[in-house]
């Protein structure tokens, strides 16, 4: 499965009510994503990619679109030694 794929079930499975692949809307600025739901989704991600992502990255900049949340994956993925 891909990343875009494992990331677009697991915004499903935080918010089933939102079609996430469609959402145009900012996820973060428009409040469909809070803080609690992007904690989720960090530790979703590490576990399910066997990635570690910075707190660095923790800006809402990297939560605001499917696009931007499977750049942020994938920037980490292949880094872990």
């Amino acid at each position: 499965m891909n990343n875009k794929k494992i990331i677009l079930n697991l915004l499903q499975s935080l918010h089933p009510e939102i079609n996430f692949e469609n959402e145009l809307r900012h996820f973060v600025s428009s409040g469909i994503l809070e803080s609690f739901d992007i904690v989720q989704i960090i530790s979703e991600l590490e576990t399910l990619l066997g990635i570690k992502i910075p707190g660095t990255e923790l800006v809402p900049e990297n939560f605001e679109s499917l696009d931007a949340i499977c750049s942020l994956a994938t920037k980490y993925q292949g880094t872990q030694s």
